[in-house]
């Protein structure tokens, strides 16, 4: 845990699916997430004795199929005991640690909620969820300047409603102790008044994300940035995603003097320039923008549509950086075949 300088919580609302599988960050999952993604600790803060039962599956019959049709609490019951059977089977087969009320025997990697030292450090017992002693237990660690959340929402109406204080109380305490706080949500209403507006101005929050994206500058060739503008598909994303590529493409694009200096003439699928103009650019990249340039490089790698020219390019981004991001970048087979449509139609060369 030491050195980490992200920790991503990860509840089972809209929008957990959303949380980046890899990158310089710690995750925590909750319940029986670990058997839908790999996550560094597990938190399930209920008495898992008694809803310990693992022939569950194994016991269940005709009836009890029928039964869940008809009978939502009974349904809801026995999905409870079958994901605590696979939480327990998932953590075990990749040593995860399952942080619950105390060690079970039938659970070899549970450990004890360290509750007395928590309380005891931070001033509280405010707990009324699962989720809170997560991030109580991320301020007492000690070690964590980020704490991002995804598929938290705590939605009114519910016995969330209940639950939503203590949240927006840990989450408060989490930025009073200097960590920025950043809810990956668009539905959530953590840290949110009930109608989303400012008691007394009757406006509506404008508080913008706290997580640090950092940023690299880095040399770009007239050759790597002719490639890259002619190799990186549109993308479908948030606001900020695309503000993020848009930039970058800005950013790699051509000055009209740079454009009169190199004199760039076409020739056959490629493009020819004056060398003698041909001085790199430094260019700075934040995290998303750095992914999508990544990502282009790979599935230009999986078509074997990479060239020689690609090679120092490959090495420095895809060696160099993939696995490393915060981002979560991906590129759909449908932006792919559309982006390579309209390249073959412009005749465009790499």
């Amino acid at each position: 845990m030491a050195g980490r300088r992200k920790l991503i919580l990860i509840g089972k609302g809209d929008g957990w699916k959303n949380a980046p599988f890899q990158g310089d960050f710690e995750s925590w999952g909750v319940n029986d997430l670990v058997v839908e993604r790999k996550v560094d600790m597990e938190f399930d803060m209920h008495e898992l004795g008694e809803r310990w039962d693992p022939d569950v599956e194994a016991k269940m019959s005709a009836a009890d199929l029928t039964k869940c049709q008809v009978d939502t609490k009974f349904q809801e019951n026995l999905n409870t005991v079958i994901g605590l059977t696979r939480t327990i089977k998932r953590c075990t087969e990749l040593n995860v640690p399952l942080m619950t009320l105390k060690h079970y025997d039938f659970a070899p990697t549970s450990t004890e909620y360290p509750l007395a030292d928590v309380v005891k450090n931070l001033r509280s017992d405010n707990f009324t969820n699962g989720i809170d002693y997560m991030i109580a237990y991320a301020i007492h660690c000690g070690v964590f300047t980020d704490i991002d959340l995804y598929g938290i929402n705590m939605a009114m109406g519910s016995e969330y409603e209940w639950e939503k204080p203590g949240c927006d109380f840990w989450l408060g305490l989490a930025k009073g102790r200097g960590i920025r706080v950043n809810i990956k949500s668009n539905v959530t209403l953590l840290m949110k008044p009930r109608d989303g507006m400012l008691y007394g101005y009757r406006k509506r929050q404008t508080f913008k994300e706290e997580t640090y994206m950092p940023t690299y500058t880095m040399p770009f060739s007239v050759l790597e940035r002719v490639v890259l503008l002619n190799s990186i598909p549109g993308q479908k994303g948030s606001y900020e995603q695309l503000k993020s590529i848009k930039s970058l493409k800005e950013a790699l694009g051509f000055t009209k003097e740079e454009q009169e200096n190199l004199k760039f003439v076409q020739e056959g699928q490629g493009v020819k320039w004056d060398d003698k103009f041909d001085a790199p650019k430094d260019v700075t990249l934040d995290d998303f923008s750095l992914g999508v340039i990544i990502e282009t490089l790979k599935w230009m790698s999986d078509r074997n549509n990479l060239a020689e020219g690609h090679i120092p390019l490959y090495e420095r981004f895809v060696n160099g950086f993939d696995g490393k991001l915060q981002s979560n970048v991906t590129i759909s087979e449908q932006i792919i075949k559309e982006h390579e449509r309209i390249r073959g139609e412009k005749g465009h060369g790499g």
